[in-house]
């Protein structure tokens, strides 16, 4: 079941609440019917402008309506009295912590206030396979082959064990030569790695 979508706060609400702690960047569409703002401003999609009762420098004629929000600002050093009707008005953001309300219906479509922010890849170093487990993965006996590895290694290692140790050293203890065990004394014949076995 949808839940109904949340009902937003009034913009003149959000606004006093967000001045009542400092200052506030409001978000406008300059194109809307009634705006006024510098003539250079009037064909962008968004403006932002920054306003409070404490700002430096001050705006005196700050006022807050049903209607709009009007107020002397400074462009270029050079002061201009804006009106910025609320049907122009599309986000509010407090610049004490940040927080804000954005009304979606009102936001122009080339805003990137609503757009998702594009996720960078996640990269992974992959190393190629090492020695070792390029060994312990190749070497799978058959089943006939199990039960003497078993019993001549004693016991079986845990899974993953082979994956650490070197792959010749646990295939010269787990299997005996073909002649058997080497005589006391006499150095005992070199066995090849599993992958390099000639089977007959």
């Amino acid at each position: 079941m949808d839940t109904p979508p949340r009902k937003l706060p009034p913009k003149k609400d959000v606004l006093e609440a967000f001045l009542g702690n400092g200052s506030a960047r409001v978000f406008v569409d300059p194109r809307r019917p009634d705006v006024n703002v510098p003539q250079w401003y009037l064909k962008q999609p968004e403006l932002v402008l920054r306003v409070g009762h404490a700002l430096s420098p001050p705006i005196p004629d700050l006022l807050v309506t049903d209607e709009a929000v009007s107020c002397t600002l400074s462009f270029n050093r050079s002061p201009f009295w804006c009106k910025l009707p609320w049907s122009a008005v599309f986000a509010v953001v407090s610049d004490v912590d940040g927080r804000g309300v954005v009304w979606p219906e009102d936001v122009p479509i080339e805003s990137q206030l609503l757009k998702p922010a594009r996720q960078k890849p996640k990269l992974a170093s992959v190393a190629p396979p090492t020695a070792p487990s390029a060994a312990a993965a190749a070497e799978t006996p058959s089943d006939a082959e199990k039960p003497a590895k078993e019993s001549a290694a004693g016991a079986a290692q845990p899974e993953g064990a082979a994956a650490t140790e070197p792959a010749s050293a646990p295939a010269a203890a787990a299997e005996p030569t073909p002649e058997g065990e080497p005589e006391a004394g006499k150095k005992p014949k070199r066995q090849l790695p599993p992958y390099l076995r000639v089977v007959k």
